[in-house]
């Protein structure tokens, strides 16, 4: 049995009869993704602390909310933050890899009345060994050059994954080649963050202030463009 915790920022609202960018973009959703919870003790009882996976990704979630709401902003695109629970089972499916279109589910009329136009999914973003952010972008150019942009202005380096690595114990992978029904996605991590991924070094004391600040300036940055812009 699993929870998420679900959130909707909509788009700015269309004008009645007009043909206003608004009126041809709050149907579009940008759903936003960060697992929340940790693996249980083993049965010796060896606690995982999940402090950067993913208690970092979680936190720069929220702080981009609260970016958003404290300066005023408004998307054109509609926003749907999703905190998942990414362990154990749900409908019997393993629950770590959701697909997005489901949270469209939890209200009636969602499916319907939004298309998702892109997934942004954050994890490991406090600590690692690398010296910047990696990007895995399945394919999609046009969210990976943004999100460099965004990492440039923040100050920090940016990494591409090679798809042709396995990714599948970061984020489920996906590319719109292989299907044209799928939304562009990105997953965004820090370089490195998988070594403690699951462990019981993975603890408070090993998240960087200044990987966090980086990492939250370039998401938040990101986000607030890929809401507003019709072209970003």
């Amino acid at each position: 049995y699993v929870n998420h915790v679900i959130a909707l920022l909509p788009g700015a609202a269309a004008n009645v009869g007009g043909d206003s960018v608004e009126a041809q973009m709050d149907d579009q959703m940008i759903v936003v993704m960060a697992p929340y919870d940790s693996p249980p003790p083993d049965p010796d009882g060896l606690l995982r602390p999940a402090a950067n996976d993913n208690a970092s990704g979680a936190a720069l979630m929220l702080e981009a909310i609260r970016a958003m709401q404290e300066s005023g902003y408004r998307p054109n695109r509609s926003f749907l933050f999703v905190a998942y629970s990414a362990q154990g089972l749900e409908g019997g499916e393993d629950a770590s890899h959701p697909d997005p279109g489901d949270f469209l589910k939890a209200r009636i009329g969602f499916a319907n009345a939004f298309n998702i136009e892109a997934v942004v999914e954050i994890r490991g973003l406090g600590a690692g060994a690398g010296e910047g952010l990696a990007l895995s972008t399945g394919g999609s150019q046009r969210l990976a050059d943004l999100f460099e942009r965004a990492a440039k202005n923040a100050g920090v380096s940016v990494a591409r994954v090679d798809e042709g690595v396995d990714f599948n114990r970061v984020f489920e992978t996906g590319s719109v080649r292989d299907s044209g029904q799928e939304a562009p996605r990105i997953a965004l991590s820090w370089q490195g963050w998988e070594e403690t991924s699951f462990t019981p070094e993975d603890t408070p004391d090993k998240l960087s202030e200044d990987k966090l600040e980086k990492a939250g300036r370039t998401l938040s940055l990101a986000l607030m463009i890929l809401g507003r812009e019709k072209e970003y």
